[in-house]
């Protein structure tokens, strides 16, 4: 796995995560789903004041966040516009800075029910669970004992602005920012490194010769057949300098 395409199976993990109800594509509807499900992993009683601020928080992230990337205008963010979109912030610290970090900060104010400006173990199970309800109890524990970056028991603004960035644009296998949405995709299909990134723990000495195996070769995993086909499909992109929030691509014969 190259670099690019270790950064384009990550987008395509939480892509996957993003889309709720499934079809396809990133939409208004998503964000709704996604604040009621936060809302009631943080405790907050439907139709309350409280889950209608999570959602309101969500439908912000829509139109501020994930809006410019609807580069065909149908209100809907494919998965080739979010990838193409989403991986070109890997390219400019800038623009990454200004979109994900903004992300993170709508996050820690979502997640933050004590309002001690971060987020402990309970608010971050709470929130995880809601947003990607997939992920184990242990996997959650795991990923904020890799986000904790100092260890203290909580998540700060900081830390958590960190993790989203590096989880979109770190081309670093062990950047902590990689466990965001749980278990990395690198970590759970481990052989498909290619010369590309190393998952932690594994020898960059070179193999022993070894006789030629009769057994197929591993398939690639979901996420990494994702990258490859849409490196193959896609056209070179370029950046689009509208604003912070604009992470939109062109493509350039």
């Amino acid at each position: 796995m190259s670099p690019r395409e270790f950064i384009t199976a990550k987008i395509h993990t939480g892509f996957g995560h993003l889309d709720r109800d499934g079809d396809g594509a990133l939409t208004e509807a998503d964000h709704h789903l996604m604040g009621r499900s936060v809302a009631r992993g943080l405790g907050y009683p439907e139709d309350s004041p409280e889950e209608r601020t999570v959602i309101d928080a969500y439908l912000r992230i829509w139109h501020e966040v994930h809006v410019p990337m609807d580069t065909d205008g149908d209100g809907r963010i494919s998965r080739e516009e979010f990838v193409a979109s989403t991986s070109a912030l890997a390219d400019d610290a800038e623009r990454a800075d200004a979109a994900l970090g903004g992300l993170a900060d709508r996050i820690v104010d979502i997640a933050d029910r004590d309002g001690d400006d971060r987020i402990g173990v309970d608010e971050y199970t709470a929130f995880i669970r809601g947003q990607a309800p997939g992920l184990s109890e242990t996997e959650v524990h795991e990923a904020f004992r890799h986000l904790d970056l100092d260890g203290d028991g909580t998540v700060t603004r900081a830390e958590l602005r960190r993790a989203v960035i590096d989880y979109f644009t770190s081309t670093d296998p062990d950047a902590p920012g990689n466990w965001y949405f749980g278990t990395p995709a690198h970590r759970m299909c481990p052989r498909h490194t290619n010369g590309g990134p190393v998952p932690h723990g594994t020898s960059t000495r070179s193999p022993r010769p070894r006789t030629r195996s009769s057994t197929p070769p591993h398939p690639p995993c979901p996420a990494v057949r994702q990258a490859r086909r849409g490196a193959a499909a896609r056209p070179s992109l370029r950046m689009s300098r509208e604003g912070p929030g604009n992470a939109v691509a062109a493509a350039v014969r």
